[in-house]
């Protein structure tokens, strides 16, 4: 999966200085303003889920007035603060910091805007909403204009099935976002946006209503991955905890309902006839010994093939066992995973080559060191 970039305000700058987007007014619903040197007028960060557009502001100064302007998040977040370089001779630095003083502590790297680097990004992590203060300088001559805009991913939130949201987490720490599955099924969680500059990893558990872990340990999701994982839910709110170093990334998750016939225990088997499908999940919550089970017969010795798809979270996976009337030892597994994800399941008798001895057989899908999800099962 490929992932997308968070919008830079230099692309924002060329729509709102140059020309209208696309025959349209531009994306930004104001010009930009400028703040005065001295101004006490705070800016309130704009969320990134929020369907108003961060003002773009511009600001001059020079060596002899370094100029705070105080930045407003609502909540624990992170800010996102784009910058481009209008007016300006050799350089300046801007900084975010907690204080309007220069001995106030810095809130992540600093940027510096000159000739040969008009534009940057600074992401500042916060752990509490609040008022903070962006920082103008030089030490050299010249007079100087900067462009910027606020905004602000926050730490958790609550998301809604299929919409992306941009969320943080904070130095590290854990983010929670709030789910809720309508029904039996499995979730599909996927980190389509990030504003880091390499390829990162993403910590992901998924968690009960009371945030107690349900998923076993975290599992890592990653490029190789396409940043997706599964989990198989029942009906109920769940949250997922996040840890990265991802300063803002995208996060969605997809519910997609499944209808499941299958039987708690072996002696409520539910039959799966040649060319039938079964399809059935797994939930994080079920213990490693309960699964799903199956039944079939057979009535002369043959070839029995089991076409196996399977959805599974990054952790473990799901097994299907085979089993005969009256053991109860399987006789035969095989194991799926995010990296197997599917495969032909051929199980058979010894003493009769690859094919199966007349008898009624027993399935059963189950987990395997703390996996979970969806699967398929065809008799071929």
């Amino acid at each position: 999966m490929k992932k997308s970039k968070l919008l830079s305000l230099a692309l924002t700058l060329a729509l709102v200085f140059t020309t209208v987007f696309a025959g349209t007014e531009s994306i930004f619903a104001a010009s930009s303003q400028e703040m005065q040197a001295k101004s006490t007028d705070r800016i309130n960060a704009v969320s990134l889920n929020s369907k108003d557009k961060a003002d773009i502001w511009t600001v001059s100064y020079d060596q002899n007035s370094t100029t705070y302007i105080p930045v407003y998040i609502p909540k624990a977040g992170t800010f996102k603060i784009d910058l481009a370089g209008i007016d300006y001779q050799y350089g300046s630095y801007i900084k975010l910091k907690n204080g309007a003083t220069a001995e106030a502590g810095a809130i992540g790297s600093y940027e510096y805007i000159s000739s040969s680097s008009p534009e940057g990004v600074i992401f500042g992590e916060v752990s509490k909403g609040g008022t903070y203060y962006l920082e103008f300088s030089t030490t050299l001559p010249g007079t100087y204009k900067t462009a910027f805009s606020v905004s602000y991913a926050p730490a958790g939130g609550t998301l809604k099935s299929g919409t992306q949201f941009f969320g943080t987490s904070p130095n590290g720490k854990v983010s929670y976002y709030k789910i809720t599955a309508p029904g039996t099924g499995y979730m599909k969680v996927t980190f389509p946006s990030t504003a880091s500059t390499y390829s990162p990893s993403y910590s992901v558990k998924l968690m009960n209503s009371k945030k107690k872990s349900i998923s076993g340990d975290y599992q890592s999701v990653y490029a190789s991955k396409n940043y997706t994982t599964y989990f198989g839910v029942g009906k109920g709110t769940y949250y997922i905890a996040v840890k990265t170093s991802d300063p803002i990334y995208g996060i969605r998750t997809t519910y997609n309902k499944v209808t499941e016939k299958s039987g708690s225990t072996k002696s409520k088997a539910k039959s799966i006839y040649k060319k039938g499908t079964k399809k059935g999940i797994i939930t994080a919550s079920q213990s490693s010994t309960s699964g799903d089970w199956y039944k079939f017969k057979i009535t002369k010795s043959q070839t029995v093939k089991f076409s196996i798809s399977t959805l599974a979270s990054s952790n473990g996976g799901l097994r299907v066992s085979f089993y005969k009337a009256g053991s109860s030892y399987a006789f035969g597994s095989q194991s799926f995973s995010s990296y197997t994800p599917s495969g032909t399941v051929q199980p058979y008798t010894y003493g009769y080559g690859k094919k199966l001895a007349p008898g009624t057989y027993y399935v059963k899908v189950q987990k395997y060191s703390g996996g979970n999800g969806y699967y398929k099962m065809k008799w071929l």
